[in-house]
């Protein structure tokens, strides 16, 4: 009998920004988007109502002609802390992956994914464990310099519009 436990994989990093940027940047609508590496040919077809409980995501994912559909629903969102992704349909026999939220000491966050996976069918576990360890690794580096660029971005964003407006204001007198 092959071994249906799933496997798990575990990222976290520190971003130098507040728990509520943190995830005010996850909340965007804009945020999916620019969490995907480009070389991922991770595409949203539909982001439904966002990150919500029972909101569906419709994505492909893969180059053609080995594109394949990825439809995932959101549950378990509480504010500020965490939620969860469930693969519905997807090339993975089994895929939850769970974003975490932390306070880090110093005003900072801790942000933390956890995916447990199954590889496609037909795919022995312990091979399947070999082909994705590198990829989602690659994956998660870039999601969390992505997030921690988009936080100092948005730190800086209400002083360049301040700066900007007292700018105008100033050379208008």
């Amino acid at each position: 009998m092959p071994n249906v436990t799933p496997i798990r994989f575990d990222f976290q990093s520190t971003v130098d920004a507040s728990l509520q940027r943190l995830w005010a940047f996850y909340m965007s609508p804009d945020a999916l988007r620019r969490l995907s590496p480009p070389l991922s040919f991770f595409r949203v077809v539909d982001p439904g109502a966002g990150v919500a409980n029972g909101s569906l995501l419709v994505a492909t994912v893969g180059p053609w002609p080995l594109r394949r559909r990825w439809v995932a629903t959101h549950a378990g969102v509480q504010s500020e802390s965490s939620f969860v992704d469930i693969a519905i349909e997807s090339p993975f026999a089994h895929w939850v992956h769970l974003h975490r939220f932390e306070a880090a000491e110093g005003g900072g966050s801790r942000l933390i994914d956890v995916v447990w996976f199954l590889p496609p069918r037909g795919v022995p576990r312990w091979i399947g464990r070999l082909l994705a360890a590198g990829p989602l690794r690659w994956m998660f580096r870039w999601r969390h310099r992505v997030s921690r660029r988009a936080v100092r971005e948005a730190a800086t964003e209400p002083r360049r519009q301040a700066t900007a407006v007292e700018g105008h204001v100033a050379g208008g007198r």
